[in-house]
């Protein structure tokens, strides 16, 4: 009972801490150091920015928040009377100052999910959240969402989320790596077992990762069509893929160009039931085989019926399962 008790008051302490920065913050005298103590408040623990972003919401529905904030509950900065602003220059101010510091703030695994969007093998998903944030979910893909739908986290698969205006800012984690989405913005997000691998498609991305070094700092945008590939290994890879390719499923294809025959096999066992599954012989035999082309999702049987024209091999089918051998 104590422990409850104890956790209630601390997170009571806490909303009355955000409230006092959302005051702050709008307020016309707010000073350099006032804001460099909000960003270190803000990183201090995951649940500021938790808090933060629910009060932030109850100010533009309530009005503001200054008031009966007790004195005792503030930092030990110097305090002024709040000035309420528009919600835009507010969202603009919020997003400015939080974003010093999202980046290097951890997505928390015990928000509760209040939606979960999910699809399975050949399905696609389209949604527009009510924080006007579009999800588009590709084929066997789970991305779970926070109670107010602006902490996502994906599990498995692939999504691009857009973050529209006046939407506000979005955080997303996959692995072990963190992503801001600010108004405007977009991003291509692929969760594999080995690897995550982040692409931004517009507006500003902030990509957080303890494994970011030289060029790219942890925290800074990413550059528009830039890829980060985070690795199991601790270690990742930046390129510039064709986005054309990368975004060839929306369009109900893939687009392979001079890519191995295991990576192509590999990504259209994500598309279908039936699996084509290599022998460990076979996979070294002719998985490094290169193949370009194109693979219309839903046609995989004419696709392995013309694939052994293309290269020396054989398809034999288990039932459930295609196996791939040399010829």
């Amino acid at each position: 009972m104590d422990g409850a008790v104890t956790k209630r008051q601390e997170r009571t302490a806490i909303r009355n801490h955000a409230a006092y920065w959302i005051a702050r913050l709008h307020a016309e005298n707010c000073t350099e150091l006032e804001k460099q103590h909000f960003r270190q408040w803000l990183k201090a623990r995951p649940d500021h920015a938790v808090e933060f972003e629910a009060m932030t919401d109850l100010w533009e529905l309530g009005g503001g928040l200054a008031d009966g904030i007790p004195s005792h509950h503030a930092p030990p900065v110097a305090t002024f009377p709040a000035q309420q602003k528009s919600v835009q220059t507010r969202r603009r101010m919020l997003a400015t100052f939080a974003a010093c510091a999202a980046a290097t703030i951890p997505l928390s695994t015990s928000l509760h999910a209040a939606r979960v969007l999910q699809t399975a093998s050949g399905h696609f998903s389209d949604s527009v959240l009510p924080s006007q944030v579009k999800c588009f979910l590709d084929t066997n893909t789970r991305l779970v969402c926070a109670h107010n739908n602006r902490y996502f986290r994906l599990e498995h698969g692939q999504v691009i989320l857009c973050s529209q205006a006046p939407a506000p800012a979005q955080w997303v984690a996959a692995g072990d790596v963190r992503l801001y989405l600010q108004d405007h913005s977009s991003a291509i997000i692929r969760a594999e077992e080995n690897r995550i691998e982040v692409t931004a498609l517009k507006g500003k991305v902030l990509v957080h990762n303890a494994s970011l070094t030289g060029s790219f700092v942890s925290g800074q945008h990413l550059p528009l069509g830039e890829r980060l590939s985070f690795y199991t290994n601790g270690t990742y890879h930046a390129d510039r893929p064709d986005l054309e390719a990368l975004l060839a499923w929306r369009k109900g294809y893939l687009m392979f160009q001079n890519r191995p025959l295991s990576e192509v096999v590999a990504e259209i066992n994500r598309y279908q039931t039936q699996k084509v599954v290599f022998t460990a012989g076979s996979l070294k035999a002719i998985g490094n085989m290169r193949l370009s082309g194109i693979y219309y999702i839903g046609q995989g049987k004419d696709f392995f019926r013309i694939l052994p024209h293309l290269l020396p091999i054989q398809l034999i089918s288990h039932g459930s399962r295609i196996e791939i051998l040399p010829s």
